[in-house]
């Protein structure tokens, strides 16, 4: 009997997730061996499919294209450059644009540190090099509160912008202590959402994704608290950001994800206590 007959075969479970991946890498075998000592890869390319693809990127709870667009921005703030250049072309396929991906890199950029963003922004000109046949149509997410004409002006303009992200506050207050400069809280406002945030290559809400990203898999609470109120007023319902978190646990870790949850838990319950975002 030869190994291929002597093999069990694959789950139900195994079977569902095989058809996400065949979706997102249509030149990938899913039952391929991958990188792992032998005696041990069949169970770890179970666990990648069967956990990953079947478990939660099936969960109806968001879109493929949004699971791509967190997925995305969390591997850039993590320096996986592999698994970036493969997301990138799966993200490709679940209808993101090569724009819509640039934007991504360039927002995760200003919350990650820039020589993550130069590194993601390599990783995707190769990535849009290797297949230049996918290069899908820009579908633009509408949905959500848009941003209206914006002032020249960097510092008018992050005001504008702060005032639609955090409206309940009687002025646009920078999350950033201005105590150490001055300067600081006026250079990270007019960057961060005059110059990122304003940008309008993703809508508000795909914006708001990439930070809760970002802020989740790198471990950052107090941010992460902030930017899920803001994800709040923006329209993203609990669910769908509960549905993230539960995403990113496969890039970030599930202590990670945990402290996430235990964050976005204290802002539904202050929000259902009537405190603002």
């Amino acid at each position: 009997m030869s190994e291929q007959q002597a093999r069990p075969p694959r789950s139900e479970h195994f079977t569902r997730g095989a058809a996400v991946f065949r979706t997102m890498f249509p030149g990938s075998d899913p039952n391929a061996p991958l990188a792992a000592p032998e005696a041990i890869q069949r169970d770890w390319g179970a666990l990648v499919i069967e956990a990953g693809m079947a478990d939660v990127w099936s969960r109806p709870g968001l879109s493929l294209r949004n699971r791509s667009l967190i997925t995305v921005a969390a591997l850039t703030a993590l320096h996986r450059p592999a698994q970036l250049r493969a997301h990138a072309l799966g993200a490709l396929r679940n209808g993101l644009s090569r724009r819509q991906l640039s934007e991504i890199v360039m927002h995760v950029a200003g919350y990650a540190g820039f020589p993550v963003g130069v590194e993601g922004m390599r990783v995707l000109r190769a990535a849009f090099d290797s297949a230049p046949e996918l290069d899908p149509a820009e579908v633009v997410d509408t949905s959500g509160p848009a941003l209206a004409d914006l002032p020249e002006d960097r510092s008018e303009r992050a005001r504008a912008v702060l005032s639609v992200l955090l409206p309940r506050r009687n002025r646009a207050p920078l999350p950033v202590p201005d105590e150490i400069s001055p300067d600081w809280g006026r250079w990270v406002a007019a960057t961060a959402f005059g110059d990122l945030w304003a940008r309008p290559g993703l809508s508000l809400r795909e914006h708001s994704r990439v930070v809760l990203s970002v802020l989740t898999v790198l471990h950052l609470p107090e941010e992460l608290r902030l930017h899920t109120g803001v994800a709040r007023t923006l329209g993203i319902s609990r669910a769908e950001i509960g549905e993230q978190i539960m995403h990113l646990a496969l890039y970030g870790g599930f202590p990670v994800a945990a402290e996430a949850m235990r964050v976005a838990r204290a802002v539904f319950d202050a929000e259902d206590g009537g405190e603002a975002p």
